[in-house]
């Protein structure tokens, strides 16, 4: 196979609970494995939001992209951030996909491993998700007047 940089996701930080419609960070490393440098060639990271473990791509959401624009060395790492806000019910799965060079823009030694998820309270405590109340108001006009037209 030669010389070429291989990426992976090191790993994924989420927080040990989420409020629906609030923003929240996921943070993420990736390291070039392989025996080259990446090179000067960028790449982009993508995070995905699924209810299901088993990433698929036809049933994830896109919820952020990275793009890392200077070279990561052999055995060098490169951080990855987003701030996210999803609109959820309490019912609601919380997986999380990283994917490193989604569009294949730097040549790997392996393609295949590209991917790494977490949950959200994936630390032993069982994930939270937090629904805000739906708040209602009502106004009681007194001493309302029809108005005509003139």
């Amino acid at each position: 196979m030669g010389d070429r940089p291989d990426l992976i996701v090191n790993n994924i930080t989420l927080p040990d609970s989420i409020t629906s419609t609030k923003p929240f960070s996921i943070k993420w490393e990736v390291k070039n494995i392989g025996d080259k440098t990446t090179g000067t060639t960028g790449f982009t990271d993508r995070v995905y939001w699924s209810q299901q473990k088993i990433f698929d791509l036809g049933r994830a959401t896109n919820v952020a992209n990275y793009q890392h624009n200077a070279p990561i060395g052999v055995n060098g790492v490169s951080a990855g951030s987003a701030f996210v806000t999803l609109n959820l019910s309490a019912k609601d799965s919380l997986f999380f996909f990283v994917i490193t060079d989604f569009s294949d823009d730097v040549f790997e030694k392996m393609e295949s491993n590209n991917t790494l998820f977490a949950s959200v309270g994936s630390k032993g405590i069982p994930p939270v998700v937090t629904v805000p109340p739906v708040i209602t108001e009502s106004i009681v006009v007194k001493n309302a007047v029809d108005l005509q037209p003139v």
